[in-house]
């Protein structure tokens, strides 16, 4: 997939994907870069969209999922898929899956809403449009501890950015000024697939996955 991605920024210089360097082991495992989250410039946020919006693309040509708010991270203006193990992810359950379903919006890179909890709140997991529930900043816990006070309740906790998003405020999600250059970028590799230099490009690196291991995702990760 990094290989992909490579050949993605050669025919797309201006706004790059986040590569990320991989050292492959002997046996199942090995090494991958660090990809911290950085904010993006404000400047930049235009070009940052497009190329989130040409990472959507690809994520959808190659039937992925799972590309929620925990493995994508905004690396400044670049966005970088970190877990890419559910690429060409397949559905199992033989049932009809909807006009949704085989959208754009099963990569989980595009707002979505899950309800959470006894009082089904609304919980956007994805990564471009990913929300804090209002009462994120408690959580059930020990309050008074070491004290005959000590009480099983709600208590305060940190709330931290989600790395996906191209700023240092979750409350701050720009997305809805940038839906523009978004589609700009999925437009960008969608005609990119007309040309013959693109194609073979692409279709190299799929080839190259042949034989590779894949994970099946049968339920989702909040149920277990």
């Amino acid at each position: 997939f990094q290989r992909l991605v490579a050949g993605v920024n050669r025919h797309f210089p201006d706004h790059p994907l986040h590569e990320v360097q991989v050292l492959p082991g002997d046996g199942p495992y090995g090494f991958t870069s660090l990809v911290a989250h950085r904010p993006s410039p404000r400047d930049q946020l235009p070009g940052f969209y497009v190329a989130a919006g040409r990472l959507l693309a690809l994520l959808y040509l190659l039937g992925a999922t799972d590309a929620h708010h925990e493995n994508v991270i905004a690396a400044g203006s670049s966005p970088a898929l970190i877990d890419s193990e559910t690429l060409f992810h397949t559905d199992t359950s033989g049932e009809p899956t909807g006009m949704l379903s085989d959208s754009v919006l099963r990569t989980g890179l595009l707002p979505g809403w899950l309800l959470i909890g006894p009082q089904q709140e609304a919980y956007d997991p994805s990564a471009l449009g990913v929300s804090v529930p209002e009462d994120a900043a408690a959580a059930p816990g020990w309050a008074h501890v070491n004290t005959d006070d000590m009480i099983w309740t709600r208590v305060p906790r940190q709330t931290s950015v989600p790395p996906s998003l191209p700023v240092d405020d979750p409350a701050d999600n720009p997305l809805p000024d940038h839906v523009e250059h978004l589609v700009a970028g999925y437009r960008d590799i969608h005609l990119a697939c007309a040309e013959p230099t693109f194609r073979d490009m692409l279709l190299d690196s799929v080839t190259g996955c042949r034989g590779l291991p894949q994970r099946l995702v049968l339920r989702s990760t909040r149920i277990y």
